[in-house]
């Protein structure tokens, strides 16, 4: 029995896989993600396999060159396309981005195949001989799996933590896809000669190359590389919200206001204690315990910028009945810039706070916690969140109507956190949205 085709789509199907789950990283992951990715990663490729078999029994007996040429193209290209379902049952994603991601993921998957042919040819052309199957499963599988990584850790995640893939837009899901079906026609026909004989330098070198080219062309459009206006545009207005973020943060005059109207009950109510009975002075002195509570605020954090940010939000956790909780080692911030503090810990807190007040007055928690572990400062605030949030590149989509002007906050979280070369991750998980910083110390 010829397993040429079954062997080929495995090693194919096996590969694009790798290509586009790296590429969804830091995607929304479905409930039921691990039992899907491992359906993904073994049922699908097994499957795979039994289809080459009857595809390769009809190919048998397929008349001429041009119906096998479309089998196979229509056999790879279905192979394809069965992915875009299937890596939608694993990750939270719309048809459009799941297209998107696929279509790099193919990219990066003919990157593969390509370095691999030419690697092939040169060891070909100076008398290496390989065995069918060591061929097949050894350099196409392993070496083109090696490239891919290589392509993906040394060229792409570099500039993907610096910017994160933007699957919106449309032109550039079109080009994508039609690179790919140029590339896989193209890798298919050429096993024909294009109806001429050509010898093997073309067909291995010259049409290779040319689809590395694409593949690669397509790829870092995709990734961001030629998103210039649009992220400079971005970082012009992040750079302006960071500055007027450093200006709220600080100890307003609502906050001393408060203080002031706190200290003036506590005079009234102590006044009241000389003139009550001994029995009405129990309700008295659970006001006072209360009024006493705003002064937990002032505890230090051994950081004044951050007391500062602190006592900025505490008139709103009062008035909103929100229960705010830290344990926070100041002293592991003072390496921090200040405006950077202001900023870092303004918008987890806002956005901690908006998300708190459309909860329950009984569900209205905030929890901070800020501490060093030998060199690295760790972040970690939570909030219960009843509603589970939408998620784009691993941060929550804004529910505020006007998204030019509102969702930076969490963006500017990011920027700060790429700036000082940290890792961010944001989650949600029965009824609790979480954000996790892990910032190396300088």
């Amino acid at each position: 029995m010829d397993q040429t085709i079954a062997v080929s789509a495995t090693t194919y199907i096996a590969t694009l896989l790798i290509g586009e789950i790296l590429l969804l990283q830091g995607q929304p992951r479905r409930r039921y993600f691990a039992a899907g990715l491992t359906a993904l990663l073994v049922l699908f490729p097994a499957a795979v396999y039994l289809e080459g078999l009857l595809v390769g029994q009809i190919r048998a007996i397929a008349v001429g060159d041009a119906a096998s040429l479309l089998l196979q193209i229509g056999h790879f290209t279905l192979l394809f396309l069965a992915t875009i379902p299937l890596v939608m049952l694993c990750w939270e994603i719309e048809l459009r981005n799941a297209v998107f991601f696929c279509a790099a993921g193919y990219s990066l998957e003919h990157i593969g195949y390509a370095v691999t042919s030419i690697a092939i040819f040169i060891l070909r052309s100076n008398g290496v001989v390989f065995s069918e199957w060591g061929q097949k499963i050894g350099l196409w599988l392993c070496f083109k799996t090696v490239v891919i990584l290589a392509v993906y850790y040394v060229l792409l995640r570099p500039n993907l933590k610096r910017s994160s893939i933007d699957a919106s837009d449309v032109r550039v899901c079109v080009v994508s896809v039609v690179n790919l079906s140029i590339c896989m026609i193209l890798n298919i026909v050429k096993g024909y000669g294009f109806g001429a004989a050509l010898n093997s330098f073309t067909t291995d070198v010259v049409c290779t190359a040319y689809a590395l080219f694409g593949c690669f062309l397509c790829l870092f459009l995709q990734t961001g590389y030629f998103a210039n206006r649009s992220l400079e545009e971005s970082n012009l207005i992040l750079d302006r919200l960071l500055m007027e973020e450093a200006k709220k943060h600080t100890l307003n005059k609502e906050t001393v206001d408060l203080v002031n109207m706190k200290c003036h009950d506590l005079k009234y109510q102590l006044r009241r204690l000389e003139e009550e009975p001994e029995g009405s002075r129990q309700a008295i002195y659970e006001e006072i315990r209360q009024t006493f509570d705003i002064y937990d605020s002032l505890v230090k954090t051994e950081n004044d910028v951050l007391d500062s940010v602190i006592m900025s939000i505490y008139p709103i956790c009062i008035k909103q009945h929100v229960k705010f909780t830290y344990i926070v080692d100041g002293a592991a911030l003072q390496w921090l810039s200040a405006p950077d503090i202001a900023s870092l810990f303004g918008n987890l807190l806002d956005n901690a706070l908006e998300s708190v007040g459309k909860e329950e007055e009984h569900k209205r928690l905030i929890s901070l916690n800020v501490r060093r572990e030998r060199e690295m400062l760790l972040i970690h605030i939570h909030n219960q969140c009843s509603a589970a949030p939408t998620f784009k590149d691993g941060l929550p989509v804004t529910t505020k109507g006007d998204t030019r002007y509102h969702g930076y906050g969490m963006r500017s979280v990011r920027y700060l956190v790429d700036k000082y070369r940290g890792e961010m991750r944001a989650a949600w998980e029965n009824g609790v949205f979480s954000v996790d910083l892990l910032l190396p110390m300088r």
